[in-house]
C-alpha cells in the first residue's frame, strides 16, 4: 500500500508539475543583510546620468529606451539600430505569438532583452540573463524618473509663460 501511493505521488506531481523545494533561508538572510547596508535610492539631475547608475545597480552593460522605433534615451548612445531592430522584432513576435511579455536573446558575449511596458520598449544588455522581474523594476524605475522629469519640464515651462506675460 505503501509502495502504492508513493507512485501515484509521484506521478501527480509529475503530471500537476508540483514543486515542494523550501527557499534558501540561509541566502535570503545574506540578502536582507546586504541590503539593509547599501542605499540604492538613485539621485540624478539628467537621464544620462540617471541611466549611468542604473546600469551600476543592476550590473547591466547597456540600456536603451524606445518608443515607436525612437530613441527616448541610450546609456551609450548607440540606441537606433536597436531600436529599429527591437520594435520590428517585438512587432514580428507580436504577430506570431500573443502580447509577449519579454524577449530574451542569447548572443555569444551578452544577454539581448526587449521588455515593451507602458508604450515604451526597454532593451538591456547584459552579462547574464535577467528574470521577468528584475526587467520590470528596471523598466518601472525609468519610467517614473521620465515621469518626474515630464512633469518638472511642464511645470518650468508654465513658469516661464507666466514670466514672459
Amino acid at each position: 500500500m505503501n509502495f502504492f501511493s508513493k507512485t501515484i505521488g509521484r506521478l501527480a506531481s509529475i503530471l500537476l508539475d508540483l514543486d515542494d523545494t523550501q527557499q534558501p533561508k540561509e541566502q535570503i538572510a545574506a540578502l536582507n543583510d546586504f541590503l539593509t547596508k547599501c542605499k540604492f535610492e538613485i539621485d540624478a539631475s539628467n537621464l544620462d546620468d540617471f541611466l549611468g547608475l542604473l546600469k551600476k545597480k543592476h550590473f547591466v552593460d547597456s540600456i536603451t529606451v524606445s518608443k515607436a522605433g525612437e530613441v527616448i534615451a541610450s546609456s551609450e548612445g548607440n540606441g537606433v539600430g536597436e531600436s529599429f531592430a527591437s520594435a520590428a522584432l517585438i512587432e514580428f513576435i507580436g504577430k506570431q505569438f500573443a502580447d509577449p511579455e519579454t524577449i530574451l536573446m542569447k548572443m555569444p558575449d551578452f544577454w539581448f532583452m526587449i521588455f515593451p511596458f507602458n508604450q515604451n520598449i526597454y532593451i538591456v544588455k547584459a552579462g547574464t540573463n535577467l528574470t521577468t522581474i528584475e526587467i520590470r523594476a528596471l523598466a518601472r524605475e525609468i519610467d517614473a524618473f521620465l515621469k518626474k522629469e515630464r512633469n518638472s519640464r511642464i511645470r518650468n515651462n508654465g513658469i516661464m509663460k507666466k514670466i514672459q506675460n
